[in-house]
C-alpha cells in the first residue's frame, strides 16, 4: 500500500475536480471481474475507487509539473485516474461526457509559431490538411500497410496513429527506441509509398525547424522562456535540451493554458477529469460554446469532439 503524501495544510498547493461516481456501476463491474477472473490486475484500481468514494472521498486532487496537472497515486488514494484505461474510465463516469481537442499538438503548435513568426507567411498544406481531417491520411495508411502485410492481425490503426503523434514530439522516423509498436521497416514503407504519409512528415520536420529558428533568433542566449503560466528551461545540467523536449513544453504551456484559464475557470464545477488537452464533465456542454470561449481568451482555432460515456451494463 502506498501511503497518501497530502495533508490538509497541503492542499491549497493542489487543484481538485469534484467528482459523482456510479458506485452501483462499479460495484457491478468488480463483481463481474471477480466471476470471469478477467484483467484481474486491472480491478485494484476500481476497488479503490469504489473504496473511498463509498467513504465520502469526492474528489481528485492534481499536481502540476511541466505545466501539466496530473491525478498522481499519492495525491488520490493510491488511483491514478489519468492511467485507467479508458474502457475501465467508463465504468466510472458512466452517463458523463468525454471532450477532446481535435489533433491538439498541431493544431496548437502549428498557430502559435505563426504568431510568433508573423512575418515569415508559413504554410505547411499537409500538417493543414491533418489537422482538418485526420481520419483520410491515418485510414489511407492503415489500408496501405494491410495490403503489405497481408498475414498480418496487427492493429495498424493504432500503430499509424502512434507513428504521427511520435512525429509530432519530434521523434524520427527511423528512431528504432520511440516507443512506438510499428516496425521500423513498415515506417519506412509508407514514407516511400504514401505521398500524403510523406508530406505530412516532412511538414512536421519543418515545423520543428521554424521552432528552432525562432529560438535561435529569439533566444540564443537565454536559460529560459517565459510562458504566460510558467518557464520553458533551455538547459538542464548545464546542457542545452533537445530540441523536440523544448517544443514540447511549448505545446504543454498552450495546452494546459486553455485546460486551466478556460476549462477550469468556466466549468469547474461540471468537471470530474482532466486529462490534459480533454476532461470529462457531469455536464452536457455545446462544443461550439467550448470552441468560442478558447477563442476569446487564448485567440486560438480548436475544434472539439464529445462523446456520451456509456458502460454498457
Amino acid at each position: 500500500k502506498l501511503k497518501t503524501s497530502k495533508t490538509k495544510r497541503q492542499l491549497n498547493k493542489y487543484i481538485n475536480t469534484n467528482v459523482v461516481v456510479d458506485t452501483d456501476n462499479l460495484k457491478n463491474i468488480i463483481k463481474m471481474f471477480i466471476k470471469t477472473q478477467k484483467n484481474t490486475f486491472d480491478i485494484f484500481p476500481l476497488i479503490n475507487i469504489l473504496k473511498n468514494f463509498e467513504n465520502g472521498t469526492n474528489y481528485i486532487l492534481y499536481e502540476q509539473s511541466n505545466f501539466r496537472y496530473y491525478t498522481n497515486l499519492k495525491l488520490n488514494n493510491v488511483v491514478n485516474f489519468q492511467a485507467i484505461k479508458k474502457e475501465y474510465r467508463k465504468y466510472i463516469f458512466n452517463g458523463q461526457f468525454d471532450y477532446d481537442i481535435n489533433a491538439a499538438a498541431p493544431t496548437l503548435l502549428y498557430q502559435y509559431i505563426k504568431k510568433l513568426l508573423p512575418n515569415e507567411e508559413i504554410k505547411l498544406e499537409y500538417l493543414e490538411r491533418y489537422i482538418e481531417d485526420r481520419n483520410t491520411v491515418r485510414n489511407e495508411c492503415v489500408k496501405l500497410l494491410e495490403k503489405h502485410n497481408k498475414n498480418n492481425s496487427k492493429d495498424f490503426k493504432k500503430e499509424v496513429k502512434e507513428v504521427i503523434t511520435s512525429a509530432l514530439y519530434g521523434s524520427k522516423l527511423k528512431n528504432r527506441v520511440s516507443g512506438v509498436s510499428m516496425s521500423v521497416s513498415n515506417r519506412e514503407f509508407l514514407y516511400d509509398n504514401n505521398l500524403e504519409f510523406r508530406n505530412l512528415i516532412d511538414d512536421i520536420k519543418k515545423l520543428f525547424k521554424l521552432y528552432k529558428s525562432y529560438i535561435h533568433k529569439n533566444h540564443k542566449n537565454d536559460k529560459s522562456i517565459d510562458m504566460k503560466n510558467g518557464k520553458i528551461e533551455l538547459y538542464e545540467n548545464d546542457k542545452k535540451k533537445k530540441l523536440s523536449t523544448i517544443v514540447s513544453g511549448f505545446y504543454f504551456s498552450l495546452e494546459s493554458k486553455i485546460l486551466i484559464d478556460v476549462i477550469y475557470k468556466n466549468y469547474e464545477e461540471d468537471l470530474s477529469l482532466m486529462i490534459h488537452d480533454g476532461f470529462i464533465a457531469r455536464k452536457n456542454i455545446d462544443t461550439k460554446e467550448l470552441e468560442e470561449l478558447v477563442l476569446k481568451e487564448t485567440g486560438f482555432v480548436v475544434r472539439y469532439t464529445k462523446e456520451l460515456i456509456e458502460s454498457g451494463l
